[in-house]
């Protein structure tokens, strides 16, 4: 978290920094806000892909697993972020979103926040 907060200068503003690390957003400026989402299975640090679950992480496409690392891509073995992401949308009738609500519940309260100033 601190690479991120650091740039912005989040560290040397104690309320921002409390509500950042309390809800995972903080209002920078004006109507500018910043939005995270939480940490999941217990990672010090995810990406987005991580609030699938593991069953969906670890779907094959094609003979082919996921895989994010750049580094450790090989297009025989893998398919990345955009065909993963084309596998969510033709099958999120059957994918569990519930990691995601948090996230979704964050930033419906910044919109809200928004409209209401």
């Amino acid at each position: 978290m601190r690479k991120l907060i650091k740039p912005i200068g989040l560290e040397n503003d104690s309320l921002k920094f409390k509500d950042f690390k309390d809800k995972n957003f903080v209002n920078l400026t004006s109507n500018l806000y910043l939005l995270t989402h939480q940490l999941v299975k217990n990672l010090p640090e995810c990406e987005i892909e991580d609030l699938f679950d593991d069953t969906i992480l670890k779907t094959t496409l094609h003979n082919k697993t996921f895989e994010r690392d750049s580094k450790k891509f090989d297009e025989k073995l893998n398919y990345g972020k955009a065909a993963f992401a084309d596998y969510i949308s033709k099958n999120y009738n059957n994918i569990d979103f519930k990691e995601f609500k948090p996230l979704l519940d964050y930033l419906n309260e910044i919109v809200n926040n928004c409209t209401s100033t």
